[in-house]
């Protein structure tokens, strides 16, 4: 059976522990979501992280304060991530 040639340019990343790993691949994605100084503390092999979702809280506390109300907990709460925080992500993988 023939292959086709793979399209120039293809990167094709698979998340192995958490979706987190993955919207981190995506750096655009997350400039557009935190802003343009995070750009430089986005790692290059989101999937080596040990806790993905812990790297991504800490990188959302220099976003905006929309951003930040959605994503991080209240202070004191038990849950370890903002009631928007599902709600928010989805609809960065969206757009």
């Amino acid at each position: 059976m023939r292959r086709a040639p793979h399209p120039r340019g293809l990167l094709l990343r698979v998340a192995e522990r958490e979706i987190e790993s993955w919207l981190l691949a995506d750096h655009e994605a997350m400039v557009a979501l935190i802003g343009a100084p995070v750009r430089k503390r986005l790692p290059d092999q989101p999937d080596t992280l040990a806790d993905p979702k812990a790297f991504l809280l800490n990188l959302v506390k220099k976003a905006g304060r929309d951003v930040r109300w959605d994503i991080l907990p209240e202070a004191g709460a038990i849950a370890s991530k903002g009631l928007g925080y599902n709600d928010r992500l989805c609809d960065l993988v969206r757009t």
